[in-house]
This record gives structure tokens, C-alpha cells and sequence, in this order.
């Protein structure tokens, strides 16, 4: 696969992510392999945080988190972008489900501290679901 095929896969990943999470999965699993034999972090976070979104949307928060401490993980060691709000995002979403609301208010306050770059701009209504 090369790197155009896959980032079209994980277009669709991301497309279908709140309707066909299972196919989303699927995809996002397999190009995240990919992205890292490739040594494209952006594109690892990027299947990461589909993997992420899949498995809240499945209600398995347990899953949600690991990968997003995956992801935490990996933002420590590269610049992934937007992916850091997103998964700031989905970690406070996963942790108000959880009860945890304490968590997710000090996940939500320092989403409103990351600068621009780091602004999930492809999920729009995911950052604003907390409102």
C-alpha cells in the first residue's frame, strides 16, 4: 500500500467512523500498521484516534483508553497535530461516561490551553460535544 492508499483508507475510516464503526475499525487497524512501517507518526495518530472514536462509539471504554494512552505515548515522542486535541477530547468524553467527572473537566480545561495546531478540525462537532 502506498502512502496516498493510505490515506484514502483512512479518509474513509474517519467518514465512516459514527455509522459503520466496525468497517472503521477495521480499517483504521490495519492502516495503522501501515502508517508505522512507514514511520509517519501524523498517520499512526490518525489510525489511533479512528481505532479510539470505533471503540467509544461500541461503548468498550476500556479499549478507548488504551488507545488513547497509545496515543498519549505517541504524541510524547512526535508532533502529532490535531490529534492531540482529539484525543484530549475523546479521553474527557470517555471519562465523563465513566463517572469520572472530575477527570474529564481537567481534560476539557486544557483542551482550551492547546495552541491551533494541536485543534481537532476535522471532527467539528466532537469538540463542541461537551457544551
Amino acid at each position: 500500500m502506498t502512502l496516498v492508499e493510505l490515506e484514502r483508507s483512512l479518509n474513509r475510516a474517519q467518514k465512516l467512523v459514527h455509522t459503520q464503526s466496525g468497517e472503521a475499525l477495521n480499517l483504521a487497524f490495519n492502516a495503522r500498521e501501515i502508517a508505522r512501517s512507514y514511520a509517519v507518526p501524523q498517520l499512526e495518530a490518525k489510525a489511533i484516534s479512528i481505532c479510539a472514536m470505533a471503540t467509544f462509539n461500541f461503548g468498550n471504554n476500556e479499549d478507548t483508553l488504551n488507545y488513547l494512552e497509545e496515543m498519549k505515548q505517541l504524541g510524547a515522542q512526535y508532533d502529532i497535530g490535531q490529534y492531540e486535541g482529539a484525543s484530549l477530547n475523546l479521553y474527557a468524553r470517555t471519562q465523563y461516561t465513566l463517572g469520572d467527572y472530575h477527570l474529564s473537566r481537567d481534560s476539557w480545561n486544557r483542551c482550551l490551553t492547546l495552541p491551533d495546531c494541536a485543534i481537532d478540525f476535522i471532527w467539528p462537532a466532537s469538540a463542541c460535544s461537551f457544551l
